[in-house]
């Protein structure tokens, strides 16, 4: 391939890919992902929560996708057991390519909360987010 030309793809094309957050090892670790498509624009979100380690209470890591992100929005790949977070792209079985004309901007909000995250402030943070991102 000619450089520039590469295509960006998970990997196999199905499996991991994308933007990843591993954390440490939790206590009461829940993982809580989100997407639903019949919104407008669609809403996509995974949330972390635990006590993390020499922790008092619960933390939580709340990841939102830009619904500007080509191929929005991104599926969920979990492996609970590593603690991560991972919104994929590009889609499932598909290959992105790269041009030099053309840059790849994928953009996420990360934000970190004492306690756990509950439904209502998962909505609203995703709100003001999608907000900023149109």
């Amino acid at each position: 391939a000619r450089p520039g030309r590469e295509p960006l793809a998970r990997r196999g094309q199905a499996h991991y890919g994308g933007f990843n957050v591993r954390l440490s090892a939790r206590a009461n670790q829940k993982i809580t992902t989100h997407t639903r498509t019949n919104a407008a624009p669609c809403e996509a979100w995974a949330c972390l929560a635990g006590v993390p380690p020499q922790g008092q209470q619960p933390v939580s890591v709340v990841l939102l996708q830009s619904p500007a992100n080509p191929d929005y929005p991104g599926d969920w790949i979990q492996y609970p057991n590593l603690n991560w977070l991972q919104p994929t792209f590009p889609s499932k079985g598909t290959a992105y390519r790269l041009s030099p004309d053309k840059p790849l901007v994928l953009r996420y909000r990360l934000v970190i909360l004492s306690g756990e995250a509950d439904d209502a402030t998962l909505q609203n943070l995703w709100t003001e987010y999608a907000g900023t991102e149109k």
